[in-house]
């Protein structure tokens, strides 16, 4: 019943229609010289051949004949795809390859360029050339079993293998009624059932991913981390593109004792469509009731880190006023971030050298080195190879995170636009934090990435401690304070391209505390010391302005004269006045 089944659906009729079909698929899918790169239009050629009649016999002869030009051809045909990517077609496939499903149709490939530009025309011509001949033999097939040429050759072992394929079995019957046999072009049935199918197997894989995919994903991201990742409970949605997961505890392979991240819930909503451009688009990261550097419950245990982390850390609060003392750490952090912004952009080539200018002496020499590694169906045209799979993040929030750094804090992270390649996204990653106590906010847009301008940066602490801050701006006038607290504001414009361009403002204000002048205590509810930072991220340049401090620094201590002044005034007048009304009242 199953063969019987098979060869029903394999069999296809030869009116024009399932003659051009037929043929022109067979040619096509013939063509293609790398099935995994076009793995979208080999999806489409099988699709519509399984929901029409192709004619089984054509459609195989067709792929053959199509297969063996193809070899026969390919390097003429790279050449070919490399003249149309490289020349005034190049442009227009760059925008195609970025349509739904035509990415994944490989026009980034050199060889399949040039054998589509070859193969559909020439899948025309055939099917043109092959109906011409299969109609003329239906038109004759009234006289064909009379006459005794034909019937020598359909007793003839080519005449009958011939006939099988173009005809199947169907073939030892009238060959005059088999030829001009009425067969429908399109599976209604069929394509039915194969409808079903799927979506029987989309069930069963959603099923899967909402029971199983946990203990799928769990050893990647530990061998990802380098150490123990746990998990309560992660689904996935495949309808809405969202994925959950609950009691997320990523252990910190650097101190096993402590969580580099951990969240009570976490989703990630991730875009289907986007897939079809090849493309990875989180429409949205929401995590709740974030920890970060916390003590786990039990030590992890070290998996072997897959990926390296990226060695940049952030200064805290306790480490603002050491700027001084630890001026190389501090220049080091700067050139770690320099770094890896220019990373983020691409600036930094990984890997081999970079491609020659196309025309250049070494341009000819270096593409046959790249066809000796690769083969001619594996170059690609990087213009649109390095479009392919480019991951955005719209949004990633955190509604309350605590990290161990800042103590008992709880900060709210929003981050918007985080590309993989912001400058051809044509987005600025935007980052805020904030604290549920005002004390600490940031703001940074990084518009050189997507080539906006200069990036913009503003930050600020508050209620930090005012002699080991003061020590970082100004040391001789850290000496000279006794308590209060001091707020910081850092405001201004960066650049990381080159050698760093930094052009910031930074204001610490001291408040409720005093000066030591002379021995004297002289109380200050509010000084300003204004910085000006400048240079670059290699060659910082902090200067401080002087004689707004030394303005203030009179007025401080006019103010004390008067105070004191007025005081012994004061002091006097009670004095006398308090010694005549004694003498009145005797």
């Amino acid at each position: 019943m199953l063969v019987g089944s098979v060869t029903k659906f394999l069999k296809g009729g030869l009116s024009p229609a399932h003659v051009w079909v037929s043929v022109s698929l067979g040619f096509l899918l013939g063509m293609l010289p790398d099935y995994g790169a076009s793995a979208g239009l080999v999806a489409i050629v099988f699709l519509f051949a399984s929901l029409t009649r192709v004619n089984t016999g054509l459609f195989v002869l067709s792929f053959v004949v199509a297969k063996t030009l193809l070899l026969l051809g390919l390097p003429w045909l790279f050449a070919l795809g490399h003249s149309a990517l490289q020349g005034v077609f190049g442009t227009a496939l760059v925008k195609l390859s970025q349509l739904p499903l035509l990415a994944w149709f490989g026009f980034e490939r050199y060889a399949t360029v040039g054998a589509l530009i070859v193969g559909v025309p020439l899948a025309l011509a055939t099917a043109f050339i092959v109906n011409g001949g299969v109609q003329k033999m239906r038109n004759a097939s009234a006289g064909l079993q009379a006459n005794a040429t034909f019937d020598a050759f359909a007793q003839s072992f080519l005449g009958r293998t011939a006939l099988t394929l173009l005809l199947g079995k169907s073939s030892k019957e009238g060959l005059g009624s088999v030829l001009n046999k009425s067969v429908p072009l399109f599976r209604v049935k069929e394509g039915l059932i194969g409808a079903a199918l799927i979506a029987l197997l989309a069930l069963g894989i959603w099923q899967w991913a909402k029971s199983d995919l946990k203990s799928a994903l769990v050893p990647v991201l530990e061998r990802a981390n380098g150490a123990t990742v746990d998990i309560d409970r992660l689904s996935l949605n495949i309808w809405t593109g969202t994925l959950d997961v609950t009691g997320l505890e990523v252990a910190d392979p650097s101190d096993l004792s402590v969580n580099l991240f951990s969240a009570t819930e976490l989703r990630i909503s991730v875009s289907s469509a986007a897939l079809l451009s090849k493309r990875i688009l989180v429409k949205e990261v929401r995590a709740q009731e974030a920890r970060s550097g916390m003590p786990r419950m039990s030590p992890g245990q070290l998996t072997g880190p897959l990926i390296g982390p990226v060695a940049v850390t952030a200064p805290t609060s306790d480490e603002v006023g050491s700027y001084v003392k630890d001026a190389e750490a501090w220049l080091d952090r700067l050139r770690q971030v320099q770094a890896l912004l220019k990373r983020w952009e691409g600036v930094i080539p990984e890997g081999s050298e970079s491609e020659p200018a196309i025309g250049s002496p070494s341009y000819a020499e270096w593409l046959d080195e790249q066809i000796a590694q690769s083969g001619y169906t594996g170059l690609s045209f990087t213009p649109i190879e390095d479009s392919y799979w480019s991951a955005l993040a719209e949004k990633v929030s955190v509604d309350s995170i605590r990290i161990a750094a800042f103590a008992d804090k709880d900060l709210s992270v929003l981050a918007e636009n985080l590309a993989s390649n912001p400058k051809q996204l044509a987005v600025s990653p935007r980052i805020e934090m904030a604290s549920d106590d005002g004390s600490i906010g940031m703001l940074m847009q990084l518009d050189e990435l997507s080539g906006a301008g200069a990036n913009q940066l503003e930050l600020s602490f508050d209620g930090l401690d005012a002699k080991s801050t003061l020590s970082a701006l100004k040391p001789d006038i850290a000496k000279r304070v006794n308590g209060g607290q001091i707020d910081l504001s850092l405001d201004g414009e960066f650049r990381y391209a080159g050698e760093g361009e930094l052009t910031l403002d930074l204001l610490a204000t001291l408040t409720d505390s005093e000066f030591i002048i002379k021995r004297r205590k002289l109380p200050v509810a509010n000084f300003m010391v204004p910085v000006k930072v400048r240079g670059s991220f290699a060659a910082p340049k902090v200067r401080v302005d002087n004689k707004a401090m030394e303005d203030q620094l009179k007025g401080v201590a006019e103010d004390a004269l008067k105070d004191e002044a007025k005081s012994r005034v004061e002091d006097k007048i009670k004095s006398k006045l308090g010694d005549r009304l004694k003498g009145f009242i005797r």
